[in-house]
């Protein structure tokens, strides 16, 4: 149960992510940040919707992290074995620390995502 709501909270911050920037940031690639570059999108705003890349490109590993971890407790307790502790927990800071991250960069990415608006509207 921690480790789906420890992941709830990061799938939270990455919903809230591709809210503030109305699309999935998967496709903010090179090329659309090229073309942001051309339309003279500021590079404080660019940097933050790479950013935001990186940091649900993170939410991803950690969710197969969390799959991977739910499997081997549920295996442990039909087992009646244990799971090493330090490293669930380690995981678990690790969920929340991302989480943090994520909501705060939510208000950095709607600057950016009007930032990019207005480029385009610009063109």
């Amino acid at each position: 149960a921690a480790l789906r709501i420890g992941y709830g909270a990061v799938a939270d911050g990455h919903q809230s992510l591709t809210a503030a920037w109305g699309s999935p940031l998967s496709l903010f690639d090179d090329t659309a940040e090229a073309v942001a570059v051309r339309r003279g999108v500021p590079s404080s705003d660019i940097a933050a919707a790479r950013r935001a890349r990186l940091l649900v490109d993170e939410a991803a590993a950690l969710s197969d992290r969390t799959d991977a971890y739910e499997a081997q407790v549920a295996i442990a307790h039909r087992e009646g074995r244990g799971v090493r502790r330090d490293a669930l927990l380690a995981h678990l800071d690790s969920l929340d620390e991302l989480a943090g991250r994520l909501r705060a960069h939510v208000p950095a990415l709607r600057t950016a995502r009007a930032a990019f608006a207005a480029a385009a509207a610009a063109e």
